[in-house]
This record gives C-alpha cells, sequence and structure tokens, in this order.
C-alpha cells in the first residue's frame, strides 16, 4: 500500500508553509536540472537530492569492512564491469545510483517475461510511474555494458522499503566478465518509495521539495561482494537488512491486478 505524506493530515497552517517552501525551492530545481541536462555532473545531482530533496544523510557500509575504513568502501562502490542487484525503490533511484558510482552507470528491468531493458536515470523515472510494458530499450547484449556500473532491479517494478518482491527469473544472458554485488538499500522518508504508481509525478516532486526538518531523512546503503549470480544468496543479505523477501504470488501480473483494484476502490471510497 502507499504511504501518505503526513502534510495530508497537518494543519492548514502547515500544508500553507509546505506550498511556500516549494514555491522558493522550485526556481533552484529548474535550474540546476536544465544545468544537469546540458552537463549531467555528479554535483548537480549531488544538490537536487541531498538540498532540494532533503536526502542529506548518505550512508554507505560495505560487508566485512569497517565503517571508518573510507578507502575499503571507496574500493567497493559500484565501478565498471560489475553488475549490482538492488531493491527497486523510488522514481530517483537512478540518480542515487550515478551519485554513489565511480564508472557511467546503466539501469537493467526485467519485464515478466525475464527478457531485460535498458533504462537511464532519467527513464527510469518515468517508468516509475506505470505499470504498463516496460518503456526501455530492448536489451540482448550486455556486452556494450562492459565499461559501466550495471545497476539490476531484479523485482521488476517498486517494493515497498520494507518487503522484497519476487526475483524475475531472467531469460539466458550472457554474464561473463561481470563481477557480482548485491546492494541494499533503505530510504527515509519512507513516502518517497512507490510501491503502486497512485500519483502523478508532478504531485511526487512536490512531495520530495515540500519537507521541513531532514535530520532524519536518509539513505543507507550496504554492499555485498558477491563470488558469483546466486538469488538464494541475494535473497539473504536483504533479509539480513530487515527486508523481508515475500513468496511468489505478488509478481507484477499480480500487482496489476491489486493496482487496478486499488484504483477501483479508491474512486468508490472517495
Amino acid at each position: 500500500m502507499p504511504i501518505k505524506p503526513p502534510y495530508e493530515s497537518e494543519s492548514v497552517f502547515y500544508r500553507v508553509l509546505r506550498v511556500v517552501a516549494v514555491v522558493l525551492r522550485t526556481p533552484f530545481f529548474m535550474l540546476a536540472f536544465l544545468l544537469y541536462s546540458i552537463l549531467p555532473l555528479n554535483g548537480l545531482c549531488n544538490f537536487i537530492l541531498t538540498i532540494l530533496f532533503g536526502l542529506h544523510n548518505l550512508h554507505i557500509s560495505v560487508d566485512g569492512v569497517k565503517r571508518t575504513s573510507t578507502l575499503g568502501i571507496q574500493m567497493n562502490l559500484p565501478h565498471g564491469n560489475e553488475i549490482i542487484v538492488t531493491n527497486y525503490l523510488t522514481p530517483l533511484d537512478g540518480y542515487i545510483y550515478k551519485m554513489i558510482s565511480k564508472a557511467s552507470i546503466v539501469i537493467l528491468v526485467p519485464d515478466e517475461q525475464g527478457n531485460l531493458y535498458s533504462y537511464t536515470p532519467w527513464s527510469l523515472f518515468f517508468h516509475t510511474f506505470t505499470l504498463s510494458k516496460p518503456t526501455g530499450t530492448p536489451c540482448k547484449d550486455l556486452t556494450k555494458f562492459k565499461n559501466k556500473a550495471v545497476f539490476l532491479l531484479l523485482e521488476g517494478t517498486p517494493s515497498n522499503n520494507k518487503a522484497l518482491l519476487p526475483f524475475v527469473d531472467l531469460k539466458k544472458y550472457d554474464f561473463t566478465g561481470f563481477k557480482w554485488k548485491s546492494m541494499v538499500v533503505k530510504i527515509n522518508p519512507e513516502y518517497y518509495t512507490l510501491p503502486v504508481p497512485n500519483i502523478s509525478f508532478w504531485k511526487y516532486l512536490f512531495n520530495c521539495m515540500c519537507h521541513f526538518g531532514v535530520q532524519r531523512n536518509f539513505v543507507k546503503i550496504k554492499f555485498y561482494p558477491l563470488k558469483e549470480f546466486n538469488t538464494k544468496e541475494i535473497r539473504n543479505t536483504f533479509e539480513m537488512n530487515q527486508i523481508v523477501p515475500i513468496g511468489n504470488d505478488l509478481n507484477i501480473n499480480e500487482k496489476r491486478k491489486f493496482f487496478a483494484y486499488f484504483q477501483d476502490f479508491k474512486v468508490k471510497d472517495d
């Protein structure tokens, strides 16, 4: 179920303050976004995510590496020739990946048949707002991504920061030459997640820019180096971080059915 932003239950006074906050931040967002579309620099991406969207508390750790070992953590950040299996949470995921990566990135998302489609952070942002057919570029040959950090979203659709949806069984792809990692991501506020596309991207941006205090806003990331691609081992890394894998019932098709029911129920409730 989608998580409601706190302002929906606040007084009119606080709602007005949040609107004022969005009005003040919007020119900076538009300017930074325009510059980023011309020069996709990590500094501009960081400014949008940390200053405007409040995600300034970024905590990165690596299994088996001390938190105080800055060099050890830096060495385990996403590099080229690596496939990082991670959970799919928000429209902002691609930009978070870009912010932490040491190489250019590509994002792979499977459809329910196990076919992979490639996305940029920009195209993934809009894809997250739909449960229709894939909007990315069909991907058959992975060798063209050898110099990139490849983020693989095996759930195929966003989850809710608390549970891990079933992994899609991939068609036969040649992953020769890639190293493997698991990356567990947690984000707060939880209403930044989008388990079902119940709002427009304009309202989502409003939600991201209307915050006041940011003390409890964070992105927590933990990496687990893997010797090989093993879905059971990958699921275990999430379970160790209190993101519980659920059964195979809630696949992409079942999620579409649920969302259709959710929309119908919402209309009747309104």
